[in-house]
């Protein structure tokens, strides 16, 4: 019995060496756009899912419903879309955003639901740490974890926004793989335990 309880606790550490982190992010410009999300290491996406208006004068465009962005490299600058290579995310990161990478909004402006109408102006993508202008190139240009690029505030008309504000919240998890896998493994040891007494 000692050798099973020995075993399962090794399985125990061992799945605990593997998770992912999931940061909270808050970024606020006090003017413009306001909007909280999550970034999970494992999957290498940010989620926003809360964007409000700030009380500016530019009155920015707020989308209906949550947001997907996926982590990109751009190996060479200047880049397009399909040039972009998805980028691992460090389960350890700061918050940091390099000069290279970046979180692109899966779909792009026009396609996505704004409060406030249908955006025709340019068919790009949003971008936290990356840009990608209107004519569709990424370059190196407000590429820093305090840029957010470029939101529309009317149907034709989109500009960047910076933080005022930029919270990085980080929270470790078990990945749910690591945690079945001991679930699994304890359940068999338990159960051969039991055939061997009854024997």
């Amino acid at each position: 019995m000692m050798k099973i309880l020995r075993f399962a606790l090794l399985i125990l550490f061992l799945s605990n060496q593997s998770h992912a982190t999931l940061l909270n992010i808050t970024f606020i410009d006090n003017d413009g756009p306001q909007w909280m999300g999550v970034v999970d290491t494992n999957t290498n996406t940010l989620i926003i899912n809360s964007w409000l208006e700030g009380s500016g004068d530019e009155n920015f465009w707020t989308p209906i419903g949550p947001l997907v962005f996926h982590a990109y490299l751009a190996p060479s600058f200047p880049s397009t879309f399909s040039n972009l290579v998805p980028y691992d995310v460090l389960d350890n990161w700061n918050g940091t955003i390099g000069a290279n990478w970046g979180f692109v909004s899966a779909l792009d402006k026009s396609q996505i639901l704004w409060n406030e109408g249908v955006f025709t102006g340019n068919t790009s993508r949003l971008g936290w740490g990356i840009a990608q202008f209107n004519d569709g190139v990424f370059n190196s240009s407000f590429a820093t974890e305090n840029e957010f690029s470029f939101i529309p505030y009317d149907t034709q008309a989109n500009r960047r926004v910076v933080a005022d504000v930029l919270t990085v919240e980080a929270n470790k998890i078990p990945e749910p793989f690591s945690t079945a896998l001991f679930a699994i493994a304890l359940l068999l040891l338990f159960k051969r335990q039991h055939y061997l007494t009854k024997r």
